[in-house]
């Protein structure tokens, strides 16, 4: 799974945040990268 490779990479090495307890504590991780990222959402779809 390079997408959770890429992501613990970048963790460790300070360029990106972990999300809040709370949206871990009930699985919606992947909204907040959603949320965050929405300027490049468009970008990627394009790709």
């Amino acid at each position: 799974m390079p997408l959770g490779i890429g992501v613990s990479i970048d963790f460790f090495a300070g360029e990106a945040a972990r999300v809040p307890k709370w949206m871990q504590r009930i699985s919606i991780e992947w909204f907040h990268c959603i949320v965050t990222d929405l300027p490049r959402v468009p970008q990627a779809l394009r790709r």
